[in-house]
């Protein structure tokens, strides 16, 4: 497994799709393209986070904002509780009085949900289908926007499921935190307690929501840069894909996880070029489309080092154009293969051939070179077994 090495070719194969020649339509092809694979990845890829103003004054003034946050965040807590109505008109904070009842709530959850589900299912949608575009774009060294689409329904489509199967592995590990917090945190708030006295109890669920995150991270990560690529190529599912893969990784963890670090760092660096990108841009380069598009250098390069490193794990796992694209088809020819040097004999044995004597009957004669070649399927690419 070749993880530094792959990085030259890498940069050479960004050289030549982004600037050899540059053409402006291409790179707002891949902005695009990017664009829709970060609708599951996020941020623009790059962790981006504007600063936000402090919106203050001085150093005294920033020290009594600190001092009176968990007072102010208790008030608003208690405030929340106490606007929730019970039955017999008591509130959640002990009193009585007016406030939002239960039936409220439930439906302004349940309106929450129906709005949030379907915007989660259509961007995990967008964002598997993203990921088999750019994957096949940079394969090929092509961005058609309507050809990487189509091409890539299938291989989209069951990428789709794998997240959605891991959208509802998440829900289910951490929607019962979420209900330990809210069963410990209520009678706190409702007891009036400052904000710091519940610090142990969400100190101790970040932990394990940290723990629990972790392996959903690794297996996305895995599936986003080795998997993607083998499922696009051979045309199978997910498991499939985890299957091949696995055969050949399990042998190289090591590499794996280098790959995994200096990604890391570069992805850091990339980061800091894009805030800076956008910065310069007045902000424009912020934008959906925009960003990706500026940033396309970068793009193009991390996709294409990836698929170098895949390949370097196995041939099997070549989807780079010559080893996993189909070549193009030669242009007809009426007379079929033939020809001399080798690689001839599959051709039309009714073509002229060099020393034939054109008063032989058809298919007899001397000429053609050695055998080989002539009309056969094409080598491998993607949907091979």
């Amino acid at each position: 497994m070749r993880v530094t090495e792959s990085m030259g070719p890498a940069w050479e194969t960004m050289k030549r799709i982004l600037f050899r020649p540059f053409n402006i339509g291409t790179w707002f092809s891949f902005g695009f393209i990017f664009f829709l694979q970060s609708c599951i990845e996020g941020g623009g890829g790059n962790g981006l986070n504007i600063p936000r103003g402090t919106g203050g004054g001085g150093g005294s003034h920033r020290g009594s904002d600190s001092g009176d946050t968990g007072n102010d965040l208790a008030r608003i807590a208690h405030d929340l509780a106490s606007s929730i109505h019970f039955p017999f008109g008591h509130t959640l904070s002990g009193g009585s009085g007016s406030g939002l009842d239960p039936s409220v709530i439930v439906i302004i959850v349940a309106i929450a949900c129906l709005i949030a589900i379907p915007m989660v299912i259509l961007m995990l949608w967008l964002g598997t289908r993203g990921q088999m575009m750019a994957i096949r774009s940079v394969a090929i060294g092509q961005a058609n926007v309507s050809e990487q689409w189509n091409a890539t329904r299938d291989a989209g489509g069951k990428l789709f499921k794998f997240h959605l199967a891991m959208t509802g592995i998440g829900l289910l590990m951490f929607v019962p935190l979420g209900g330990v917090a809210a069963v410990v945190a209520v009678p706190a708030i409702r007891d009036g307690e400052k904000i710091e006295s519940l610090l142990p109890l969400l100190i101790g669920l970040g932990v394990i929501a940290v723990l629990l995150m972790l392996p959903l991270l690794l297996v996305s990560a895995m599936a986003r840069n080795f998997v993607a690529p083998i499922m696009l190529k051979h045309g199978v599912g997910a498991r499939e894909g985890w299957k091949r893969f696995w055969a050949v990784g399990r042998g190289q963890v090591g590499g794996i996880i280098v790959f995994f670090l200096l990604r890391m760092l570069v992805s850091l660096g990339a980061g800091i070029v894009g805030i800076i990108a956008g910065f310069l841009t007045c902000c424009l380069g912020f934008l959906p489309v925009l960003h990706q598009t500026l940033m396309a250098p970068w793009y193009v390069f991390e996709r294409a080092w990836t698929l170098e490193v895949l390949a370097s794990m196995s041939p099997d796992f070549d989807v780079r154009s010559g080893g996993g694209e189909p070549a193009p088809p030669a242009p007809y020819n009426p007379y079929g293969g033939g020809g001399g040097g080798g690689g001839g004999g599959g051709g039309n044995p009714y073509a002229p051939q060099p020393g034939d004597n054109p008063y032989a009957p058809p298919g007899y004669g001397g000429g053609g070179g050695g055998g080989g070649g002539g009309f056969g399927p094409p080598p491998g690419g993607f949907g091979a077994p």
